[in-house]
């Protein structure tokens, strides 16, 4: 079952009288069954009205667009696009790497990073690549515009090409954890907030990211100001979390003695 298909479901149930459907983005995942990947609360472009992403595939098919969306508040905003429940591929020659789109948006959204040989890249694509791929790095640019560039699609992008061992590297869109703390961290010290939507293991992860990176600035920001979305953890994890906090503080207050 693809990815998406919870929203298209989602909207499609929608009554006809409704012509605009406001969301915050806990409320999407909440009313469709669907969790959004954090590329979705940091990244414009992942709302996109384009049959290219398989995000944007779902609710254009199901007759509704993307008419307004505010990262910072987490809201967005359904408009019906008056287009029937069908819309072809714009590119149908894109459909030659269709299993491996499939392959990655089929992926669990716990996984950050995946490395894959030719020949695992071939089996998952039902076809061969071709002897372009495994001399040029180019092929793998992160191009939407290329027939081949289906990862992206699914919410991925090339993060290393290695093409003496045949091996390409993928990362999650919006997996990057330092830019995600300095989104989080900006939006906190501008009075933004965060939602409930963010999950008390990634902050945990972000604020362990700190403290080993000497972000400790960061690190004490998360933890005071966005501390009780932790409460949710269990003794150990808190445990963890406290100890690396303290050491961001520590380390900050050093340098104002």
């Amino acid at each position: 079952m693809p990815k998406y298909d919870a929203i298209a479901r989602y909207l499609t149930d929608q009554s006809e009288s409704i012509s605009q459907l406001p969301l915050t983005f806990a409320e999407l995942e909440r009313k469709s069954g669907c969790t959004l990947p954090p590329t979705a609360r940091v990244e414009r472009p992942w709302w996109a009205n384009t049959l290219r992403n398989p995000q944007g595939r779902a609710w254009l098919t199901a007759g509704w667009r993307v008419a307004v969306v505010k990262l910072g508040e987490e809201r967005v905003t359904f408009a019906r696009n008056g287009q029937p429940s069908h819309v072809p591929d714009p590119q149908p020659r894109r459909r030659a790497y269709a299993a491996l789109e499939a392959f990655f948006c089929n992926l669990p959204n716990s996984q950050q990073q995946i490395a894959l040989t030719f020949d695992e890249l071939e089996r998952h694509s039902d076809r061969q690549l071709p002897p372009i791929a495994r001399r040029d790095r180019p092929w793998w640019a992160n191009n939407a515009a290329s027939p081949q560039a289906v990862w992206m699609r699914a919410g991925w992008r090339v993060d290393q090409v290695f093409l003496a061992s045949h091996t390409i590297v993928f990362r999650r869109l919006g997996s990057d954890v330092a830019r995600h703390i300095r989104h989080l961290v900006r939006r906190l010290l501008n009075g933004e907030g965060l939602s409930s939507g963010v999950p008390p293991e990634q902050m945990k992860e972000q604020l362990a990211f700190c403290r080993r990176a000497g972000w400790y600035f960061e690190g004490t920001v998360l933890y005071e100001r966005a501390g009780t979305m932790l409460e949710s953890l269990g003794d150990s994890d808190r445990a963890t979390i406290e100890e690396d906090y303290q050491v961001c503080r520590r380390e900050l207050q050093r340098w104002r003695r």
